[in-house]
């Protein structure tokens, strides 16, 4: 079962990556350090669902 939501997951993660047809604005140094904290930790996530 693990898997199956890990791959959800996962294929959630690349549709929204896939959406972004351009980079996206990111003048504040503190919110491109917010935007790239909540990717890596949804990348954590699928990764430890993946390793159960």
């Amino acid at each position: 079962m693990a898997g199956g939501q890990a791959a959800e997951r996962l294929e959630t993660l690349a549709e929204k990556a896939f959406a972004l047809r351009s980079k996206p604005k990111l003048d504040n140094p503190a919110h491109a350090e917010q935007s790239y904290q909540r990717w890596a930790d949804a990348a954590e996530s699928v990764y430890q669902l993946i390793d159960r």
